[in-house]
């Protein structure tokens, strides 16, 4: 029984965790709500600035993605 148990547990991790393999992990894309919400994250010109934004940059910045922010209205980012 607890050979048939680990056995389908391991199959079941298996065929679950290949699509999760598959995905590109080159780039990450960020989405809030186009509320500026300082210190947080607000748009600075052009630029999106803040905490948030600091601290995404500190966690990916040796790790060779690409992070990308953007602030649409809620609705938007939800569904994009």
């Amino acid at each position: 029984m607890k050979i048939a148990l680990l056995s389908a547990t391991a199959l079941a991790g298996s065929l679950l965790s290949g699509p999760a393999m598959a995905l590109d992990t080159s780039s990450l894309k960020v989405c809030g709500d186009g509320a500026n919400w300082p210190p947080f994250h607000y748009k600075k010109g052009e630029n999106i600035e803040g905490y948030d934004i600091d601290v995404l940059n500190a966690i990916f910045q040796n790790s060779g993605v690409d992070v990308s922010v953007d602030l649409p209205p809620w609705k938007r980012c939800v569904f994009e």
